[in-house]
């Protein structure tokens, strides 16, 4: 039978394609969860977010990243797509048989966009690439269905009445959940009492805060900056990892704006800074703990609401405007310039960075690479760093 276009070579070409594109994004969520890259060219904060997606809780499937499912899927599907062709099946049948293996991978496709909208509140362009192999796939494979013309038709009347009927409520039903969980308090923040990490809060000999142990086997200071996708990731991790082992971490912590390393003065006022401003000022009042949890360790993109959500939560309505007062406050600003000389005086100039067992690393570590450390660490606490 003729076709107007080579159909079928240009589903290979699509299927291989999403094999390729899906193992491009297998290599950066290695890059995100070892080495710290957290997708500078599609945005680190905000709704342009890949690191989030790419690199947290959501992203792996028993252990392995859900890219790594996509690129078997694909194979599968050239495999299937080949397989036809050696056989001389029908393009009819060979793109019936595709179209219904490629219609899981649509609803899974689906899944993971509402779950980075409703859920992470980010979107990643990096798994655009993806949605759109996945649905160029399935369109092509439908198109060579060859459906009668008046089946067609009735398909394309039964997607236009829904959109008629069903396009307004779902868009109004999309958007007041985003209202309701952007307006909708943030959970309550941790108190340092009753933290999910054991060990005993207070501030070390440097004015760093520090979760003491007296068991501790890794001693670790901690660089970040509150905006900091790969930081929040690894805190996210390295909290699950001092839940499952308690009293084997001793954590020292050190507010870093490395976000504003290009702007001028000590505390610069631009709103990217605001969570590290604040956080300062938390340290101040020995409130730094449930702050840091309260940020660092929510899926919700860190933002003014969440920040002065969360201060109002510590302080109490009535004291928030003395906090904003105090974000210009010396003593602010002092725990903000120890920090970076901290830094400087061990040649850290990005972040998240790590002494551990007074050993410096640099990026993004998933809970994974904390058990091999600890692993690989002496039995005997090796003392404060």
């Amino acid at each position: 039978m003729k076709t107007r276009f080579p159909l079928l070579p240009l589903l290979a070409i699509s299927l291989v394609m999403g094999a390729g594109y899906s193992h491009f994004l297998g290599t950066l969520h290695w890059r995100i969860t070892t080495e710290g890259m957290a997708g500078a060219t599609c945005g680190g904060t905000g709704w342009l977010n890949c690191a989030d997606t790419l690199g947290g809780r959501y992203s792996e499937i028993l252990g392995l990243p859900v890219s790594i499912y996509a690129e078997a899927w694909f194979g599968l599907l050239l495999a299937l797509l080949l397989g036809g062709l050696w056989r001389k099946e029908s393009r009819q049948k060979l793109c019936q048989t595709l179209f219904w293996a490629i219609v899981p991978g649509v609803v899974i496709t689906l899944a993971y966009i509402a779950l980075s909208t409703l859920v992470l509140h980010v979107l990643c362009l990096y798994c655009g690439g993806l949605y759109f192999l996945v649905g160029l796939s399935a369109v092509l494979a439908f198109w060579g269905m060859e459906v009668p013309p008046d089946t067609k038709r009735r398909i394309k009347g039964a997607v236009r009445q829904f959109c008629q009927v069903w396009a307004l409520p779902l868009v109004l039903f999309a958007g007041i959940i985003f209202a309701e969980r952007k307006l909708a308090a943030p959970p309550a923040p941790v108190i340092a009492s009753s933290s999910s990490s054991p060990g005993v809060f207070s501030d070390d000999k440097d004015g760093l805060p520090r979760i003491a142990s007296d068991h501790a086997v890794l001693h670790i200071t901690e660089f970040f900056d509150f905006e900091c996708a790969a930081c929040r990731f690894s805190a996210r991790e390295l909290d699950r990892f001092m839940i499952s082992h308690p009293g084997a971490v001793e954590l020292r912590c050190a507010i870093l704006m490395s976000s504003c390393r290009h702007e001028t003065g000590p505390v610069p006022p631009q709103a990217v800074c605001l969570a590290a401003r604040v956080g300062a000022v938390m340290q101040t009042r020995k409130l730094f703990w449930p702050y840091y949890k309260a940020v660092m360790l929510t899926d919700r993109v860190v933002d003014e609401a969440l920040i002065w959500e969360t201060v109002e939560g510590l302080v109490g309505k009535e004291q928030v405007a003395s906090v904003r007062m105090e974000l210009d406050q010396p003593a602010a600003a002092a725990v903000l310039q120890d920090n970076s000389a901290l830094a400087e005086s061990n040649k850290i100039d990005q972040t998240p960075s790590w002494i551990i067992n007074q050993h410096l690393e640099v990026g993004a570590k998933p809970e994974a690479a904390w058990e091999k450390l600890l692993a690989a660490a002496p039995r005997q606490p090796s003392g404060a760093q």
